[in-house]
């Protein structure tokens, strides 16, 4: 189809739309599209933002540990 839409040939633009247009409107193609266009849904960025957490510093062993 994509073929046909970049074609030189006027004819074949026009049977390139008639497709994408009976495409579109068959019911098949909406029952299909309704259930990804809601999975699709914006999702609200603060929810998947992480709070940032405090850097954890090494620390050393006390000296009666190392011995």
């Amino acid at each position: 189809m994509k073929a046909l839409a970049a074609s030189d040939v006027a004819s074949d633009r026009q049977l390139a739309e008639d497709i994408k247009r009976f495409l579109i409107q068959s019911p098949h193609v909406k029952k299909v599209l309704r259930p990804r266009q809601r999975k699709t849904a914006p999702i609200a960025r603060h929810a998947i933002e992480r709070t940032p957490q405090p850097a954890m510093t090494k620390q050393r062993p006390d000296p009666e540990i190392e011995r």
